[in-house]
């Protein structure tokens, strides 16, 4: 056979090995939203609708209920959530941290959203914890305020070598994918940003009046929002890896907390009047946004950061004012969510090995299906377990005040999906 022959045939086998690798090969999961996601959750205190229930705001023990009826509100009542809250950041596993500024904690949660560990920051001023964010090592960094201290410990808090003294007042950090650390510098006349690589200074951005927010995009450059005293209104500012200031974005809102998805979307929490959350291209302009003014499902009261889980298919939005953390996913989200949810059935007992992985596996096809852009399988997948969950149910295996938020949860994602 000659050589052209053999190379039209080469060329003729490519192309049918890659169209059936296309068939059969899940697609990459698409991180974050490319339409406004799913309502899943809330993470809070029980609460009347007045003020948070929390240890360290008292004056609002008045109008709070105590979970477990023995008593004033004490540690394992609900997650202790306060108005103080800054983070979440996630580690590699899923599991995740926020800073109650007062009185000074870092706190651990597992991605069943139950608390692990707490510890103290121990600084200067005693309630001085700032802000909270975790490296590639799933190292946690803590920002103390007014001492001006970046802190570095292990996942389980046991302070570990290498913080950074920056001595200048913090107003917040922010590490990107190749650990650099980017810490905000408060005030009208020092307000900045710094990047330490290595926990060394490399350069500083100057000035950015009181930076509020940080966040990196896929080309490495810094995106800072700012409330700037000498310009009205607030806006954001986008600065190269070298710190060359490319655009700045004067805004409608007050853009808060920010996070990218792996397509470079830009996702914004805005306060005062907004009270939602916009994305936007890298061009600033509006895709579409959720949420509104409220203390309903889906709404906030002064959204602040915003992070993905580990897979990018659900965003945790601090719900300030409401003293909660707000949940929305994607379906596939919502999936993995469903799977978080029978995980932790079967580690409290409600469900035996044999039928928590019953479950499971079917949402683990439906999520594989879902991935390879097979929606009506997916779908039948999610009747397959709802009807398995309702069986379970029925026959009094799992109880209805376990089964039902397992169905509601699931028809919630059918109906996103268009079934």
């Amino acid at each position: 056979m000659g050589s052209t022959k053999r190379s039209v045939l080469w060329f003729v086998v490519q192309g049918l090995v890659v169209m059936w690798l296309a068939q059969v090969s899940p697609a990459v999961g698409q991180e974050g939203f490319s339409e406004s996601p799913i309502f899943l959750r809330n993470l809070n205190d029980t609460r009347d609708g007045i003020g948070p229930c929390s240890l360290t705001n008292p004056r609002y023990f008045d109008n709070c209920t105590d979970p477990d009826g023995d008593g004033p509100l004490e540690l394992g009542d609900g997650h202790q959530w306060t108005w103080n809250q800054k983070g979440p950041a996630f580690d590699s596993q899923g599991n995740y941290y926020i800073v109650d500024q007062f009185p000074g904690k870092v706190k651990k949660f597992d991605r069943w959203d139950r608390m692990v560990t707490e510890w103290s920051i121990s600084g200067q001023y005693w309630n001085d914890a700032w802000d909270v964010d975790v490296d590639s090592d799933d190292n946690v960094w803590v920002s103390t305020r007014r001492d001006g201290v970046v802190r570095k410990y292990d996942g389980d808090g046991h302070p570990l070598p290498g913080s950074i003294y920056v001595q200048a007042r913090i107003s917040g950090i922010h590490i990107d994918s190749q650990d650099r650390i980017f810490v905000g510098l408060d005030g009208p006349a020092d307000g900045a940003v710094r990047r330490y690589d290595n926990g060394v200074f490399v350069l500083q951005v100057y000035p950015i009046n009181n930076p509020i927010d940080m966040v990196t995009d896929s080309e490495g450059n810094i995106w800072v929002s700012v409330s700037d005293l000498f310009f009205p209104g607030y806006f954001l500012r986008k600065y190269s890896p070298n710190g060359a200031l490319l655009k700045r974005f004067f805004t409608d809102g007050f853009p808060y907390g920010m996070a990218f998805d792996s397509h470079d979307r830009l996702y914004i929490s805005h306060l005062k009047d907004d009270h939602r959350v916009r994305v936007h291209d890298t061009d600033l302009n509006e895709l579409y946004s959720f949420g509104s003014a409220g203390t309903g499902e889906g709404e906030f009261m002064i959204p602040a950061q915003l992070a993905f889980t580990p897979s990018g298919h659900t965003l945790y939005i601090n719900d300030r004012n409401n003293a909660r953390f707000s949940v929305f996913g994607s379906p596939e989200g919502g999936i993995e969510s469903l799977i978080n949810e029978i995980e932790g059935l079967i580690e409290d007992g409600a469900l035996n090995g044999g039928q928590g992985n019953a479950l499971i596996v079917k949402l683990e096809a439906a999520l594989h299906k879902l991935l390879d852009d097979k929606t009506k399988t997916a779908i039948n997948q999610l009747g397959a377990f709802r009807n398995q969950v309702e069986a379970f149910m029925q026959s009094g295996e799992l109880p209805l005040e376990e089964g039902q938020p397992l169905l509601d949860a699931v028809d919630t994602i059918i109906e996103a999906m268009g079934g």
